[in-house]
C-alpha cells in the first residue's frame, strides 16, 4: 500500500514532509502534537513514576505518541490505530523511537469487525466542512458514510490489548463509550490518567451525549481535573499525589 499524499510524515531531522494542495494536514499534525504537550503540562503537577505505560487509542499518525515518548524516555508508549493508511504513516513517523510500539486495530466493547469511513460533512458546522472536504483521515469513524473511504478492520476490547496502563488517551470519533465498555479492568485496577475527546458532534453521531460519557468516567471514581474545547482530563484520586505535597508520614 502506498501512503497517500494528504497524509503527513515527520522526518528524522524534525522537518515536516507532506504533499498536499492545502496546509490542513500540517495543521492536523501540529494540533495533535499540542494535545500531547497539554496533558504533559498537567501530568507534571503530579508525582509520576519514571517508567510508565502510556496508551494512545486512535493514534492516527503518531503525533501524541511522539510527544509522550520524547518527554518520558524511560516509559513505553503504545499507539493503536485501525485505519490502514494512517497506520502506515504511524509506522514511518515512530520508526526511530525505541520506546514506541504500534498496534493496528480498532478498539470496542467486544471482539468484532468494524467498518470505518469518513463522516457526512452535511452534519458538520460550516467552519469544519472545508477540513472534511480535504479528507482529513483523523476524522475516520465507525459512524461514517459507507461510500466514503470505507474499510473493514478488526476490533478488540482494550482490556485484551494492553495492561498496566498509566495514561490513556481516547480520540476515536464517537466510539469513546464503546472503548470504555471494553476497558473495565483498566479503569478499575490500573486507574490511569485519562485524556478523552468529548466533542458533542461525535457523540451525537454515535447516539450519545458528552454528558453520558462524563457520567460513565465519573462512575469509576474519577475526578475531572482539566478540560478544553475538545478534551476532558480525568484522574483517580487514589492513584495520584501532587508533586508539591509533603511525602513525609
Amino acid at each position: 500500500m502506498t501512503v497517500r499524499a494528504r497524509l503527513v510524515a515527520q522526518l528524522e531531522n524534525k522537518r515536516i514532509d507532506f504533499a498536499s494542495p492545502s496546509v490542513e494536514p500540517l495543521l492536523g499534525l501540529l494540533a495533535r502534537y499540542v494535545k500531547g504537550w497539554e496533558i504533559i503540562k498537567l501530568l507534571d503537577q503530579f508525582k509520576l513514576p519514571k517508567q510508565m505505560h502510556l496508551v494512545d487509542v486512535g493514534a492516527c499518525i503518531g503525533s501524541w505518541g511522539i510527544a509522550m515518548a520524547e518527554h518520558y524516555p524511560d516509559s513505553v508508549v503504545t499507539c493503536i490505530e485501525p485505519y490502514p493508511t494512517n497506520y502506515e504513516c504511524l509506522i514511518y513517523n515512530t520508526k526511530n523511537f525505541t520506546n514506541i510500539r504500534t498496534l493496528r486495530a480498532a478498539v470496542s466493547s467486544k471482539k468484532c469487525k468494524i467498518n470505518l469511513s469518513l463522516p457526512d460533512i452535511s452534519l458538520f458546522e460550516k467552519d469544519h466542512r472545508p477540513i472534511e472536504l480535504w479528507n482529513n483521515y483523523g476524522l475516520i469513524t465507525a459512524f461514517g458514510e459507507p461510500d466514503r473511504e470505507m474499510v473493514e478492520v478488526p476490533a478488540f476490547k482494550l482490556d485484551d490489548l494492553v495492561r498496566n496502563v498509566s495514561v490513556l488517551k481516547l480520540d476515536v470519533e464517537g466510539m469513546e463509550l464503546d472503548v470504555l465498555a471494553g476497558a473495565h479492568r483498566i479503569l478499575e485496577v490500573d486507574r490511569p490518567v485519562l485524556q478523552i475527546e468529548t466533542l458533542g458532534r461525535n457523540q451525537e453521531r454515535a447516539g450519545h451525549t458528552s454528558e453520558e460519557l462524563d457520567e460513565v468516567v465519573l462512575s469509576y471514581g474519577y475526578e475531572l481535573f482539566g478540560t478544553n474545547k475538545v478534551d476532558n482530563y480525568y484522574i483517580h484520586p487514589d492513584n495520584m499525589k501532587r508533586a508539591d505535597e509533603d511525602t513525609a508520614d
